[in-house]
């Protein structure tokens, strides 16, 4: 079966996207676990044999909830061929921020906690690593030529 180059491309995109959620999840785990006293660190947090399915349901939260705001962003860089890693990395940090609001604020949550300085750094990261992880995934290369820039 031949797939075309659009094809490839999009099944590249959707596979970033995933890459990026799983990023961002085992970035949360890790960073979790380091924020904690180095006495009372739960490495079974990141590393058990049930820390797949968290890391990998935490993902599934991160894809679903960024997905309204990365999505856009996304097929607008793609649109525009913007292929450079800062523009994937500062598109995720602001899919965090924006999709890490809306859940707070749909869930009742007031403006005041929702930017707690150390909150908005935790998210930044995540965001930042689900955008590097998409573009080493599907991000550096344009869909009209295929060749890395």
């Amino acid at each position: 079966m031949h797939f075309g180059r659009r094809t490839r491309r999009i099944g590249r995109m959707i596979v970033g996207f995933l890459a990026g959620a799983v990023a961002a999840s085992f970035f949360l785990h890790l960073s979790l676990v380091l924020w904690m006293e180095p006495a009372e660190r739960d490495w079974s947090i990141v590393f058990s044999l049930n820390a797949p399915i968290t890391i990998l349901l935490g993902a599934m939260i991160i894809a679903v909830d960024s997905a309204i705001v990365a999505l856009p962003v996304i097929l607008l860089m793609e649109r525009y061929q913007m292929h450079g890693w800062l523009a994937y990395v500062a598109a995720g940090i602001l899919a965090a921020f924006v999709s890490y609001a809306l859940l707070w604020l749909m869930r009742g949550g007031s403006a005041a906690t929702v930017f707690a300085p150390l909150l908005l750094a935790w998210m930044a990261g995540a965001g930042a690593v689900a955008g590097l992880t998409y573009w080493i995934v599907a991000g550096r290369q344009p869909i009209a030529t295929g060749e890395p820039r």
